[in-house]
Protein backbone atom coordinates (compact mmCIF):
# COMPACT_ATOMS: atom_id res chain seq x y z
CA UNK A 1 0.00 0.00 0.00
CA UNK A 2 1.26 3.33 -1.12
CA UNK A 3 3.13 4.93 1.80
CA UNK A 4 1.65 2.55 4.24
CA UNK A 5 -2.17 4.05 3.76
CA UNK A 6 -4.94 1.88 5.02
CA UNK A 7 -7.01 0.66 2.43
CA UNK A 8 -9.41 3.38 2.85
CA UNK A 9 -7.04 6.06 3.63
CA UNK A 10 -5.74 5.20 -0.19
CA UNK A 11 -9.36 4.86 -1.75
CA UNK A 12 -10.29 7.96 -0.12
CA UNK A 13 -7.14 9.63 -1.53
CA UNK A 14 -7.17 7.75 -4.93
CA UNK A 15 -10.82 7.76 -5.92
CA UNK A 16 -13.85 9.00 -6.23
CA UNK A 17 -16.49 7.07 -3.68
CA UNK A 18 -18.98 7.85 -6.04
CA UNK A 19 -17.43 5.73 -8.91
CA UNK A 20 -18.74 2.56 -6.10
CA UNK A 21 -22.32 3.28 -6.05
CA UNK A 22 -24.71 1.18 -7.92
CA UNK A 23 -25.56 2.47 -11.69
CA UNK A 24 -28.92 2.32 -12.19
CA UNK A 25 -29.39 0.79 -15.99
CA UNK A 26 -31.74 2.94 -18.07
CA UNK A 27 -33.52 2.83 -21.39
CA UNK A 28 -30.98 3.10 -24.49
CA UNK A 29 -31.58 4.01 -27.91
CA UNK A 30 -31.36 1.18 -30.32
CA UNK A 31 -29.74 3.64 -33.25
CA UNK A 32 -27.21 4.96 -30.37
CA UNK A 33 -23.65 4.25 -32.39
CA UNK A 34 -20.59 2.63 -31.35
CA UNK A 35 -17.77 5.42 -31.65
CA UNK A 36 -13.73 5.51 -31.99
CA UNK A 37 -12.20 8.09 -30.86
CA UNK A 38 -15.31 10.01 -30.86
CA UNK A 39 -16.69 9.22 -34.36
CA UNK A 40 -18.95 6.66 -35.07
CA UNK A 41 -17.63 3.29 -36.99
CA UNK A 42 -20.76 2.33 -38.67
CA UNK A 43 -22.16 0.03 -35.62
CA UNK A 44 -25.29 0.65 -33.93
CA UNK A 45 -26.59 -1.03 -30.62
CA UNK A 46 -29.50 -2.38 -32.27
CA UNK A 47 -26.38 -4.07 -34.72
CA UNK A 48 -25.23 -5.60 -30.84
CA UNK A 49 -28.67 -6.60 -29.90
CA UNK A 50 -29.50 -8.49 -33.54
CA UNK A 51 -25.93 -10.43 -33.02
CA UNK A 52 -25.98 -11.04 -29.36
CA UNK A 53 -29.83 -11.37 -28.92
CA UNK A 54 -31.06 -13.80 -31.89
CA UNK A 55 -31.17 -17.51 -30.49
CA UNK A 56 -33.90 -17.33 -28.38
CA UNK A 57 -33.90 -21.02 -27.62
CA UNK A 58 -30.79 -20.08 -25.51
CA UNK A 59 -31.13 -21.04 -21.56
CA UNK A 60 -30.85 -17.39 -20.57
CA UNK A 61 -32.00 -15.76 -23.32
CA UNK A 62 -35.05 -17.62 -22.72
CA UNK A 63 -35.12 -16.97 -19.49
CA UNK A 64 -34.99 -13.28 -20.23
CA UNK A 65 -37.91 -13.41 -22.64
CA UNK A 66 -40.34 -15.15 -20.00
CA UNK A 67 -39.24 -12.59 -17.36
CA UNK A 68 -40.62 -10.06 -19.89
CA UNK A 69 -43.37 -11.45 -20.64
CA UNK A 70 -44.43 -11.90 -16.91
CA UNK A 71 -43.23 -8.15 -16.82
CA UNK A 72 -45.57 -7.05 -19.44
CA UNK A 73 -48.29 -9.26 -18.29
CA UNK A 74 -48.54 -7.55 -14.69
CA UNK A 75 -47.46 -4.03 -15.92
CA UNK A 76 -44.30 -4.58 -13.76
CA UNK A 77 -43.03 -0.91 -12.06
CA UNK A 78 -39.15 -1.86 -12.94
CA UNK A 79 -39.60 -3.76 -16.29
CA UNK A 80 -38.54 -0.24 -18.51
CA UNK A 81 -35.49 -2.36 -18.69
CA UNK A 82 -33.92 -5.86 -17.36
CA UNK A 83 -32.32 -5.51 -13.61
CA UNK A 84 -29.87 -8.47 -12.95
CA UNK A 85 -29.15 -7.89 -9.64
CA UNK A 86 -32.58 -7.68 -8.08
CA UNK A 87 -34.06 -9.76 -5.15
CA UNK A 88 -36.51 -10.79 -7.42
CA UNK A 89 -37.10 -10.93 -10.69
CA UNK A 90 -40.68 -8.58 -11.12
CA UNK A 91 -42.37 -6.18 -8.63
CA UNK A 92 -45.77 -6.05 -10.27
CA UNK A 93 -47.83 -2.45 -10.39
CA UNK A 94 -49.61 -4.06 -7.25
CA UNK A 95 -46.91 -4.61 -5.17
CA UNK A 96 -46.65 -8.65 -5.55
CA UNK A 97 -42.58 -9.86 -5.55
CA UNK A 98 -42.82 -12.58 -8.43
CA UNK A 99 -39.53 -14.62 -8.97
CA UNK A 100 -40.20 -16.29 -12.50
CA UNK A 101 -38.68 -19.42 -13.54
CA UNK A 102 -38.26 -20.81 -17.12
CA UNK A 103 -38.12 -24.35 -19.12
CA UNK A 104 -38.36 -25.46 -22.75
CA UNK A 105 -38.24 -29.26 -24.02
CA UNK A 106 -35.72 -28.20 -26.70
CA UNK A 107 -33.09 -25.68 -27.13
CA UNK A 108 -31.26 -24.44 -30.33
CA UNK A 109 -28.40 -26.94 -30.25
CA UNK A 110 -28.58 -30.54 -31.41
CA UNK A 111 -30.11 -32.92 -28.82
CA UNK A 112 -31.08 -36.70 -28.64
CA UNK A 113 -34.74 -36.04 -27.08
CA UNK A 114 -36.84 -33.20 -25.21
CA UNK A 115 -35.56 -32.12 -22.50
CA UNK A 116 -36.51 -32.99 -19.04
CA UNK A 117 -38.56 -30.20 -17.66
CA UNK A 118 -37.41 -29.06 -14.12
CA UNK A 119 -37.35 -25.79 -12.42
CA UNK A 120 -34.50 -23.79 -10.26
CA UNK A 121 -36.20 -22.68 -7.00
CA UNK A 122 -33.28 -22.92 -4.57
CA UNK A 123 -32.73 -20.36 -1.56
CA UNK A 124 -30.64 -17.61 -2.30
CA UNK A 125 -28.70 -14.74 -0.64
CA UNK A 126 -30.14 -11.88 -1.10
CA UNK A 127 -28.66 -9.07 -2.70
CA UNK A 128 -28.47 -5.31 -1.29
CA UNK A 129 -27.69 -3.10 -4.28
CA UNK A 130 -26.99 -0.24 -2.56
CA UNK A 131 -24.19 -1.97 -0.29
CA UNK A 132 -22.65 -4.77 -2.68
CA UNK A 133 -23.40 -7.25 -0.08
CA UNK A 134 -25.22 -10.23 0.07
CA UNK A 135 -27.30 -11.65 3.26
CA UNK A 136 -25.45 -14.62 5.37
CA UNK A 137 -28.59 -16.83 4.84
CA UNK A 138 -30.27 -17.96 1.77
CA UNK A 139 -34.20 -17.63 1.45
CA UNK A 140 -36.94 -17.14 -0.75
CA UNK A 141 -37.58 -13.63 -1.21
CA UNK A 142 -40.66 -13.30 -3.50
CA UNK A 143 -43.77 -14.39 -2.67
CA UNK A 144 -45.41 -15.78 -5.57
CA UNK A 145 -43.46 -18.26 -8.26
CA UNK A 146 -44.57 -18.07 -11.82
CA UNK A 147 -42.77 -20.97 -13.87
CA UNK A 148 -43.21 -20.57 -17.04
CA UNK A 149 -43.05 -23.49 -19.81
CA UNK A 150 -42.52 -23.60 -23.91
CA UNK A 151 -44.69 -26.05 -24.17
CA UNK A 152 -43.79 -26.73 -28.02
CA UNK A 153 -42.34 -29.78 -29.03
CA UNK A 154 -41.70 -29.34 -32.90
CA UNK A 155 -38.45 -27.80 -33.23
CA UNK A 156 -40.27 -26.43 -36.79
CA UNK A 157 -42.71 -24.30 -35.24
CA UNK A 158 -41.54 -23.57 -31.98
CA UNK A 159 -41.35 -19.88 -31.17
CA UNK A 160 -40.65 -18.10 -27.70
CA UNK A 161 -42.23 -15.00 -29.33
CA UNK A 162 -45.60 -16.81 -30.19
CA UNK A 163 -47.44 -16.36 -25.98
CA UNK A 164 -50.01 -19.04 -26.90
CA UNK A 165 -47.02 -21.57 -27.12
CA UNK A 166 -46.31 -21.29 -22.81
CA UNK A 167 -47.94 -22.18 -20.29
CA UNK A 168 -47.55 -20.32 -16.75
CA UNK A 169 -47.69 -22.29 -13.67
CA UNK A 170 -48.58 -19.83 -10.47
CA UNK A 171 -47.63 -20.64 -7.18
CA UNK A 172 -47.40 -19.10 -3.73
CA UNK A 173 -43.79 -18.95 -2.16
CA UNK A 174 -45.19 -19.98 1.11
CA UNK A 175 -46.05 -23.61 -0.38
CA UNK A 176 -42.81 -23.84 -1.79
CA UNK A 177 -41.20 -23.27 1.63
CA UNK A 178 -43.85 -25.44 3.21
CA UNK A 179 -43.70 -28.59 0.55
CA UNK A 180 -40.48 -28.13 -1.03
CA UNK A 181 -38.52 -26.79 1.43
CA UNK A 182 -34.58 -26.65 1.01
CA UNK A 183 -34.85 -28.50 -1.97
CA UNK A 184 -33.28 -26.50 -5.02
CA UNK A 185 -35.14 -27.92 -8.34
CA UNK A 186 -39.03 -29.24 -8.74
CA UNK A 187 -39.49 -31.39 -11.94
CA UNK A 188 -42.74 -30.59 -13.58
CA UNK A 189 -44.62 -33.13 -12.44
CA UNK A 190 -43.90 -32.61 -8.75
CA UNK A 191 -44.95 -29.23 -9.62
CA UNK A 192 -48.28 -29.99 -10.48
CA UNK A 193 -49.12 -32.33 -7.38
CA UNK A 194 -49.06 -28.93 -5.42
CA UNK A 195 -51.73 -27.52 -6.97
CA UNK A 196 -50.95 -23.99 -9.10
CA UNK A 197 -52.78 -22.32 -10.94
CA UNK A 198 -52.09 -23.40 -14.55
CA UNK A 199 -53.17 -19.99 -16.70
CA UNK A 200 -52.63 -18.54 -20.18
CA UNK A 201 -51.02 -15.16 -20.94
CA UNK A 202 -53.80 -13.46 -20.76
CA UNK A 203 -54.57 -14.87 -17.00
CA UNK A 204 -51.29 -14.34 -15.38
CA UNK A 205 -52.13 -10.78 -13.91
CA UNK A 206 -55.49 -11.80 -12.52
CA UNK A 207 -54.60 -15.05 -11.09
CA UNK A 208 -51.09 -13.19 -9.31
CA UNK A 209 -53.87 -10.52 -8.06
CA UNK A 210 -56.44 -13.44 -6.22
CA UNK A 211 -53.35 -14.12 -3.93
CA UNK A 212 -54.57 -11.14 -2.44
CA UNK A 213 -52.84 -7.72 -2.12
CA UNK A 214 -49.33 -7.40 -0.58
CA UNK A 215 -47.94 -6.34 2.64
CA UNK A 216 -45.18 -3.72 2.05
CA UNK A 217 -42.71 -4.88 4.24
CA UNK A 218 -39.49 -5.84 2.91
CA UNK A 219 -38.25 -8.98 2.84
CA UNK A 220 -35.50 -10.05 5.61
CA UNK A 221 -33.99 -13.81 5.59
CA UNK A 222 -35.03 -15.95 8.60
CA UNK A 223 -32.80 -15.86 11.63
CA UNK A 224 -30.39 -18.80 12.53
CA UNK A 225 -31.65 -21.39 15.21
Amino acid sequence: MKDNLSQDEFDDEFFDRNNYTALPPCPRDPKEPFIFRGEPVGLTLLDFWTWGGSDLLDNILRGQIAEYIVAQATEAVLCKVYRRWENEDIMTAHGHRVEVKSSAYFQSHHQDGPTKIKFDIAKKHSWDNSTGRRSEIPFRSAQVYVFCLLTTKDRRTINPLDLSQWEFYILSTSVINSQLNNQREVSLSRLKELNPEVVDYDQINATILSFGLPTWITPQPPQET
